[in-house]
């Protein structure tokens, strides 16, 4: 846990206050703020702080991927430090050792400032509405690029360290789906000599020996906590493995200098079944389904693509950086600003003899245990339980981490050096591991192995789905490195359209769309449409394409006439490329390209609602009255469900005209609410609130329909009229609390 300062806290506030246009021209930023990266199948939250603490008070939140399900957060925690010898503050104080730590839970303005958080974007983000309410994304774009580039999304953080070093990051990430699941990250490690937030330099002299840059991540699988042992929500039974890399005599430029993570067997939970890929078919299930899926299919890691070999060096060097594992919950305190942290921070980052002998590649010393030197497969293989681990590393039940340093750097006021490592994810698709979980579960007698051969032994079987992972991770970081060598420049999909609106109707779900931006390009080759049905994670399938020009220009329009009354449909929408220009096959697959899922991918759900009716008296409110006092003869009012993923505490207003306003008063006369009902339908929801978002009280209420213009049979003119605009009803019904 990170230790929390008031006093700091304070200062921190009163800096806010004072320095708003300060620093650079930018704001000072609030240590909390966190933007999200949210238009691949991997998204994650960026904090201030210059590093994620990840947990969010609730659950360990970020790096989720797949993006599309819920629980998939991979993340738990990123500790980055800096450490030099020889400092000399700007006070005159000395230290043979000084470090600083980032962090957005503890951060410190001893140890610097968060300067700047800023995020850019490829082009605006499409409107998406489902019957009249807008999807509001999180991703806080504060600006659009004025110049044409591949990458959709560029998140820059600065931060001044107490040490005079400027930390910069900037974070790339891409929509394309053969690239979407990884951030290309540029640290700039600059001797500005400014300590703080204003203009001023405090170390006009500044030089740093010996700058060490050192970061320990942590990874789990999170849905793995409800089928396997709640504690691999912090990381416990995480395994680190890494490419070994001391022999750089034998690297070639295709080498990836790399460490990856993944969910190994639990060591608490019943041993009479193999957890590896926690499939779902065990104790403390949340699903109660007992159907098997693999639900932690993501390996989980980074490779280091660049990192300067000096400050007046800036080729690659291939030896750095020093990787290891460690720990995940034993690392120096460098809370103070003080040698004996600072020392110990130094010597784990370097791997300093101090901490011991090495024991199955893991030393043991007296207050903090030595880094794995190995590659966790090496010493433990596979599939080792927690407690031997644990034994190895003197209790630490948190989990490994992976463990790198880059350095060391010495760096003259006005030097810097340049770091860029990918930080991915990738494993399983869902719909295998549903197959995989499934016939694992039912234990087959014929199994199917990547390789094409057979076995009878299940546990293999799965496993070995479950390790082709890693392949696509590899994959991923290889892909990753080509964007990066080639400038960030790859093939690019079209836009995805300006807007995408689904309105729920009597007979069809109506779609319509406003063009892609990219229709006029020479290689634009139409539209997409998939569909789920149930909950917004289910499987999606195309149920619609067309080509450009098949709209009237302005407008596309689709219904979906297949769709079955009772169940939730959700969509979304994509514009495809013919293939022409994506032909460099180091990048990514050639062919046809399509636009991010993300950007258009519906929340709420989309459902046939009920033909409009025909008579006012008929007009229907279900529940009357709505209840909220449950007994044992009939349910609390809340528990009545309706067709829709939000159908719990609402009123259904049935048999209404298909246009029309809805007005609720009170017993008074206080009109409360009003609706404008216009989706052509007989049905209308209320969830209990007044205009002002309160909740209704008990009491007796009046609704008032109005019909709002004529209607006609099949809303043809020239057949029968159902109802005249204007003509109107009153019914009462009662709320009980």
């Amino acid at each position: 846990m990170f230790r929390s300062n008031i006093s700091n806290k304070i200062l921190i506030i009163a800096v806010l206050i004072l320095l708003s246009a300060m620093a650079f021209g930018q704001s000072y930023i609030d240590p909390g703020l966190q933007k999200y990266i949210n238009v691949g199948s991997l998204q994650s939250p960026f904090s201030a702080g210059g590093c994620e603490r990840a947990y969010n008070t609730s659950y360990y939140e970020g790096l989720r991927w797949p993006a599309w399900y819920p629980y998939t957060d991979t993340h738990v925690i990123d500790r980055q430090w800096m450490v030099c010898k020889k400092f000399t503050d700007s006070k005159g104080d000395y230290y043979e050792h000084l470090g600083i730590m980032f962090s957005p839970s503890s951060l410190d303005p001893n140890y610097g400032f968060p300067m700047v958080l800023n995020q850019t974007g490829k082009f605006l983000t499409p409107t998406v509405e489902v019957d009249f309410n807008q999807k509001i994304e999180a991703d806080y774009i504060d600006d659009y690029f004025s110049t044409n580039v591949s990458y959709d999304r560029k998140l820059v953080n600065v931060f001044n360290t107490y040490l005079g070093v400027e930390y910069t990051r900037t974070v790339y990430a891409y929509s394309q789906e053969y690239h979407d699941n990884y951030f290309i990250t540029e640290y700039v490690l600059k001797n500005t000599g400014n300590t703080d937030y204003d203009e001023e330099i405090e170390l006009p002299d500044n030089n740093i020996e010996d700058l060490l840059f050192g970061m320990m991540p942590r990874y789990t699988s999170r849905e793995a906590v409800y089928t396997v042992d709640g504690a691999i929500g912090y990381g416990k039974d995480q395994w680190v493995s890494f490419m070994d890399m001391k022999d750089v005599s034998n690297y070639n430029p295709d080498s990836l200098r790399c460490f990856w993570t993944w969910l190994g067997q639990s060591s608490v939970a019943s041993s009479s079944w193999d957890h590896i890929g926690a499939p779902d078919g065990g104790k403390g299930s949340l699903f109660n389904s007992k159907a098997g899926r693999l639900t932690a299919p993501q390996f989980s890691g980074m490779a280091f693509i660049h990192a300067d070999k000096s400050a007046t060096d800036k080729s690659d060097d291939t030896s750095q950086p020093l990787l290891s594992w460690h720990g995940g919950d034993t690392y120096p305190s460098v809370y103070e600003l003080n040698e004996s942290g600072s020392e110990d921070l130094y010597n784990m980052l370097t791997w300093s003899d101090v901490y011991g002998s090495s024991v199955d590649g893991a030393g043991k010393g007296d207050t903090i245990p030595m880094v794995g030197v190995n590659a966790m497969h090496k010493p433990y293989g596979d599939e080792i339980p927690q407690k031997k681990y644990e034994v190895t590393m003197k209790n630490d039940g948190g989990g490994a981490a992976a463990l790198f340093t880059f350095g060391p750097y010495d760096l003259e006021i006005g030097e810097s050096v340049r770091i860029v490592l990918v930080e991915a994810v990738s494993g399983l698709g869902r719909k295998k591991c549903v197959e995989v979980g499934e016939n694992w579960l039912a234990n087959s007698p014929n199994l199917k192995l990547p390789n094409g051969s057979a076995t009878t032994n299940r546990d293999a079987y799965k496993n070995e789905w479950l390790y082709t992972g890693r392949d696509s991770l590899f994959q991923t970081f290889k892909r990753a490195r080509a964007a990066f060598r080639n400038d960030l420049v790859i093939a690019e999909p079209p836009q995805p359209p300006t807007t995408f609106r689904i309105n729920s109707e009597g007979d069809n779900i109506h779609l319509g769309w406003e063009p892609s931006p990219s229709e006029s390009d020479a290689n634009f080759g139409g539209y997409r449409i998939y569909r789920a049905m149930g909950s917004v994670d289910s499987f999606y399938h195309e149920i619609y394409a067309c080509g450009a020009g098949t709209g009237n220009s302005i407008i596309y329009d689709y219904k979906d006439r297949d769709a079955i009354r009772g169940f939730s449909y959700y969509y979304y929408i994509t514009a495809f490329s013919d293939g022409s220009l994506n032909t460099d096959a180091s990048l990514n697959p050639v062919g046809e390209l399509e636009s991010g899922r993300a950007y258009t991918q519906t929340k709420r759900a989309a459902f046939l609602r009920r033909p409009q009716g025909e008579d006012l008296q008929n007009i229907r409110i279900v529940p009357n009255p709505y209840n909220l006092k449950a007994d044992s003869r009939k349910p609390n009012a809340t528990q009545l469900q309706f067709p829709g993923a939000d159908g719990y505490d609402k009123i259904m207003f049935y048999n209404i005209p298909g246009k029309c306003v809805l007005k609720i008063y009170s017993e008074r006369g206080d009109l409360i609410q009003e609706i404008d009902h216009q989706t052509g339908s007989g049905d209308e929801a209320w969830k209990i609130t007044t205009s002002s978002g309160q909740i209704a009280v008990a009491g007796v209420y009046i609704l008032f329909i109005e019909v709002t213009e004529n209607i006609y049979v099949d809303s043809d003119p020239t057949k029968e009229l159902i109802y005249r605009e204007g003509d109107s009803v009153y019914k009462k019904f009662i709320i009980v609390r």
